[in-house]
């Protein structure tokens, strides 16, 4: 199915976080109306008051009336105090309820994130029908060229994966099989 993302980035009005949250109910009635079963919300690159965790925390609009929703998670900050950050922004998006799935961000570091897929599979004792989403790239020359020339915020990829395709599939094939013991659903972005 489609998952439509919902960026707060792109969605915010500053001055008014009232008119942020009613503009996000509005966009979930639409897209229940039109059959959507799960959309992602995102609060974007940069800090804002607003945030994902924030409009959770305020919405009012009842489960029924709009599809599941997702949140990112990035386990690959290479700095611990930063991934004790997400993991605690983390649960405090799980615990408003209205949380039914988590995003992982894409990334190349497989220990980082074996230890990130142990956190969740915690959380999931605590939430068992939380359902996990991982993507990948599928490698190529260009795709490693872009990546190397211009990164994108908030994604890690080691000098070694965009070394090569090899290498980078290589990496690629083990971070899919710790999704796979895990019961992360890939997803494959090129």
């Amino acid at each position: 199915g489609i998952c439509p993302h919902y960026s707060l980035k792109f969605n915010n009005d500053a001055r008014d976080p009232a008119s942020t949250l009613r503009r996000f109910e509005a966009f979930c009635e639409e897209a229940a109306s039109l059959h959507v079963r799960e959309i992602l919300l995102v609060s974007g690159s940069g800090s804002r008051s607003f945030d994902s965790l924030a409009c959770l925390k305020a919405l009012t609009l009842p489960a029924e009336r709009r599809p599941a929703i997702g949140v990112a998670f990035n386990p690959f900050f290479p700095d611990r105090a930063a991934r004790m950050r997400e993991r605690a922004r983390l649960r405090q998006k799980l615990n408003t309820g209205a949380v039914s799935a988590i995003w992982l961000q894409i990334g190349s570091d497989v220990l980082l994130l074996r230890e990130a897929l142990a956190f969740l599979a915690e959380l999931r004792g605590v939430h068992p029908a939380l359902r996990l989403y991982g993507s990948v790239f599928l490698p190529s020359r260009k795709l490693l060229a872009q990546l190397k020339f211009r990164p994108w915020n908030g994604v890690f990829l080691s000098a070694e994966y965009l070394s090569s395709v090899e290498v980078a599939s290589t990496i690629t094939c083990r971070v899919l099989d710790a999704y796979a013991t895990h019961g992360v659903e890939p997803l494959l972005e090129s």
